[in-house]
């Protein structure tokens, strides 16, 4: 469950710009901060303390997966395809939070070879259930939209 906090909007400082060589990928990369609807900086507030659609938004067009809850620790983007063990290069077992763009469907599975228990991810998840936290070994990404 995400919750966000309305009105508040990032203020950008600056963009980076990239060249990139046919067949690389490449994440955009923003610089801002957080400013209230009356212009004023929130110095206490850390991206993450924003609702998972800033992560969905600034990550638009892969799948995130973190080794911590709350979109933290080491993290691995996905594009649509399969994943299994040797594909991962965060540890295996270790996925704990997802950042899934709009109308992208993630089947995260308990065993190697997209076998074992399995949970299905449509949306950004700060954390997963029991029955799937931090025990994935494969997954498959797929965009339902397009």
């Amino acid at each position: 469950m995400s919750t966000s906090t309305p009105g508040v909007s990032i203020e950008e400082l600056f963009s980076l710009s990239l060249s990139v060589n046919s067949g690389a990928t490449a994440v955009p990369v923003m610089i801002g901060q957080f400013v209230d609807p009356d212009g004023n900086l929130m110095a206490d507030r850390s991206p993450m303390t924003f609702s998972a659609d800033v992560t969905r938004s600034l990550t638009a067009g892969t799948v995130v997966a973190f080794s911590e809850p709350n979109f933290q620790g080491a993290s691995q983007l996905f594009q649509p395809g399969k994943y299994n063990t040797g594909d991962l290069t965060i540890p295996n077992d270790s996925i704990r939070s997802l950042a899934v763009p709009e109308g992208w469907r993630v089947t995260l599975f308990e065993d190697a070879d997209f076998s074992g228990e399995q949970a299905v991810v449509k949306a950004a998840a700060s954390s997963l259930g029991a029955e799937i936290d931090g025990r994935t070994s494969s997954l498959i990404v797929e965009n339902t939209i397009g």
